[in-house]
């Protein structure tokens, strides 16, 4: 039995228990690292091989997320009988901590209003501008947003639901249509039958990077990331009392320990309340 064959299996298992994108990044981190022992018979990997292979990787966390990989491959090939122990168990406590440089985001509202003037002002592609703004005012991933099909918009009830296939956490996400939101997505309709955000040079949404490119020709490469616009909507949504678990959800994070585990509210009615009041807050920096 050899390493590429313990990995086929494990691969399979976890296609349909996380994200796409992530599927594809751990299946990178093993052909990246360890394609040239796949053929080794599993009995001759041992802790050293795989140490020595995590200490030449430069970044820490990528060494960290390789190994926590290749110790679910084995834990996994372990439970079904393909392996008798996991030699890549217990590595990562002798990697360094990795340090996590938050996500760059503006920090006044003067920055943040005049950011706004500036994707307005913006005409090269609205779709573009208005995929932006959509992550802005719902505070969801890239990815969770500019993939939106018609089908996930319900204009009657002012509900945009994610389905769990598209969401990191592979669970639904239903997102309250506030006001701007509605705007956004009724100057979208007309554009393409299945994508809210559609490219125009192929049937499919537009390119994963376009708002970062946007937010870069706007002028604020390492001064704001996509990911920061969520560390705004959670500052500011703290800074207003709004309850914990509330923003939490609408973060679509999963709530740690205990708590977390009891705690299946979806929070729907509050999360409304809560998204009109940021949508008043961007809109009126919006318009200063």
């Amino acid at each position: 039995m050899t390493l590429h064959e313990i990995i086929i299996p494990w691969l399979d298992f976890i296609s349909n228990r996380f994200a796409n994108k992530t599927n594809k990044y751990y299946k990178f981190l093993i052909n990246k690292h360890f394609k040239q022992f796949f053929g080794l018979p599993i009995k001759k990997i041992s802790p050293k091989i795989i140490f020595d292979v995590a200490l030449k990787i430069k970044s820490n966390k990528e060494a960290k997320q390789t190994l926590t990989v290749l110790s679910n491959v084995f834990d996994y090939a372990m439970a079904i009988g393909l392996a008798k122990s996991n030699p890549a168990a217990r590595l990562r406590k002798f990697i360094a901590p990795h340090i996590e440089i938050n996500h760059p985001h503006l920090k006044t509202t003067a920055e943040l209003s005049e950011l706004l003037h500036r994707i307005d002002s913006d005409s090269k592609d609205r779709t573009i501008s208005n995929a932006l703004l959509a992550i802005i005012y719902t505070a969801q991933r890239r990815a969770e947003i500019i993939g939106t099909k018609w089908e996930e918009i319900n204009f009657e009830k002012r509900i945009w639901t994610i389905p769990a296939h598209r969401m990191k956490m592979k669970a639904a996400q239903e997102i309250p249509i506030t006001d701007s939101v509605y705007l956004i997505l009724k100057a979208q309709e007309g554009l393409n039958d299945a994508f809210v955000f559609p490219s125009k040079h192929r049937k499919a949404p537009i390119y994963y990077e376009a708002p970062l490119i946007l937010l870069h020709d706007l002028g604020y490469k390492r001064r704001q990331t996509l990911h920061g616009f969520r560390h705004i909507f959670s500052t500011a949504a703290h800074e207003n009392k709004f309850a914990y678990d509330i923003i939490e959800k609408q973060l679509a994070h999963k709530i740690q320990g205990v708590r977390g585990v009891y705690n299946k509210a979806d929070y729907f009615d509050e999360r409304v309340k809560m998204m009109a009041w940021y949508d008043d807050y961007i809109t009126s920096l919006r318009k200063r």
